[in-house]
């Protein structure tokens, strides 16, 4: 079967989920697309273009513990229990697998716009708004190849870079084959249409306050420090990062945060700017990864190896999202978990995308990556300045070697980005990097469980559903 076969499938998917259809019409091959520069930056403001990413994510990462009352709560999801047990395969062959869907069909939007815009009437709008359009398209497109590429793809490496992947559309034309592309051609393509969105971009704002799903310049530089991190050119990802970073760099003070019921995680923050993720002004480039971690009983739980890194006293990251108990708005009581505590992360949305806070500690990494102990050192302190209670800064003398603070860099990822999938995808590419890792285990039913150094579970396969659409998958 043909890859037009499964594209048919994701533009039904996409028509189907678009809050943007009023400004649609139909083409003679059956396709709907929009027409003018107007359509296509209405069909890029929806929300839903950047909605649950890396949901298969949830369980896979090694820092979730699940307690027995929530394995059993899920029995009923298989595709969970699968996530967590890290199986072969997470749906079978007559599931659908929402993060692939979703992700091909923004391709698919964002290979029309690009392919359309430059013969598109303008409608409402100018030829300024053209050229930011189209460099948004770009921009959009890299971002969501990035997302595929961290959940599916294997991290990239000399050893990897010519093995094949997924497919890649270039173009909205449901009629081609799609072959299988190679890690290095991937990865390649997104550097390429980030590079393309940057100068498009240069009149646009930094990011878009408005709609922080949709990208601006620094966006875009941030993006280009992450990918260039992940294919291992740590200079560019310290220029790229630092350059983002000039144009914009909120971070939130979380040391003068509280919780609305004081001790009590689960009565959510004192303010209102995490709730939908799109209030966030330390959020970049907005991919939402979950709404809430407001479970049933206890939900996730903090994995003992992961609680051992926060400075329990005063971590403001483990302080204001931290419980020893369960969710106690969840109707099923209010029960301890200890010796176990529950991250209690309610009304919070959790990013697959980029913030600040990562986008600096990509920073820090790129600086020690080069041998800038001092530049890593400072970009640590930027953040934990803002997370640690009468925080006393770092010096570069504290650390015995450039090793020291790379493990520092690391912790700190592990700690600011936990629960959002970005652990899983880092030890991947530590991995590809030479770079040891641990081999991690969970007993369910009394069977063992692995998940070990440079398996290929660290990507997740094509689904069963898509395979058997095309026999070339």
């Amino acid at each position: 079967m043909m890859m037009k076969n499964i594209y048919i499938i994701l533009i039904a998917i996409l028509l189907s989920s678009c809050s943007a259809d009023e400004f649609l019409d139909v083409k003679p091959t059956g396709v709907v697309i929009p027409e003018s520069v107007n359509d296509f930056d209405m069909l890029m403001q929806s929300p839903t273009m950047h909605r649950s990413n890396w949901t298969n994510l949830n369980y896979w990462d090694p820092d979730v513990l699940l307690s027995d009352k929530m394995l059993n709560l899920i029995q009923s999801s298989k595709s969970l229990v699968n996530q967590y047990k890290w199986a072969e395969n997470i749906y079978s062959v007559s599931e659908n697998d929402e993060d692939w869907n979703i992700l091909y069909s923004n391709i698919y939007v964002y290979n029309t716009i690009i392919k359309e815009i430059d013969d598109a009437p303008l409608g409402l709008l100018t030829e300024t708004d053209r050229i930011r359009v189209k460099g948004e398209a770009y921009g959009q497109r890299a971002m969501e190849y990035f997302l595929l590429a961290c959940e599916y793809v294997p991290a990239y490496s000399t050893d990897t870079k010519d093995k094949l992947a997924i497919p890649m559309p270039m173009e909205a034309n449901i009629t081609v084959d799609i072959p299988k592309s190679t890690v290095g051609e991937i990865y390649n393509q997104i550097l390429s249409d980030l590079k393309v969105a940057a100068p498009l971009l240069e009149n646009a704002p930094a990011i878009n306050q408005e709609a922080n799903f949709r990208p601006g310049l620094a966006s875009v530089k941030g993006l280009l420090a992450l990918v260039s991190l992940h294919m291992g050119d740590f200079a560019a990802a310290k220029t790229y990062s630092s350059e983002a970073l000039v144009l914009y760099n909120h971070l939130y003070d979380y040391t003068t945060f509280s919780n609305k019921r004081p001790g009590d995680a689960w009565s959510g923050l004192n303010i209102d700017d995490f709730t939908l993720g799109l209030n966030d002004k330390s959020v970049i480039w907005s991919r939402i990864n979950q709404w809430s971690y407001s479970f049933p009983y206890d939900g996730h739980l903090y994995h003992p190896d992961l609680r051992a890194l926060f400075d329990q006293v005063n971590d403001q990251r483990y302080i204001l999202f931290s419980s020893s108990k369960a969710n106690p708005n969840s109707g099923f009581g209010d029960l301890t978990v200890s010796p176990n505590v529950a991250y209690a992360s309610k009304d919070k949305a959790s990013q697959a995308g980029l913030s600040v806070a990562n986008l600096t500690l990509v920073q820090a990494e790129a600086c020690i990556r080069t041998n800038d102990k001092d530049g890593a050192v400072n970009a640590l302190n930027t953040l934990l300045v803002k997370r640690i209670k009468s925080f006393t800064p770092l010096v570069a003398s504290d650390f015995a070697d450039n090793t020291a603070v790379l493990n520092k860099v690391k912790q700190e990822r592990r700690k600011e980005l936990m629960a959002t999938g970005n652990y899983l995808i880092d030890l991947k590419r530590y991995h590809a990097l030479g770079e040891s890792i641990p081999t991690f285990t969970r007993v369910i039913n009394s069977k063992t469980h692995t998940l070990e150094p440079g398996s290929s579970k660290y990507a997740l396969p094509i689904p069963l559903k898509v395979q058997a659409l095309n026999s070339n998958l």
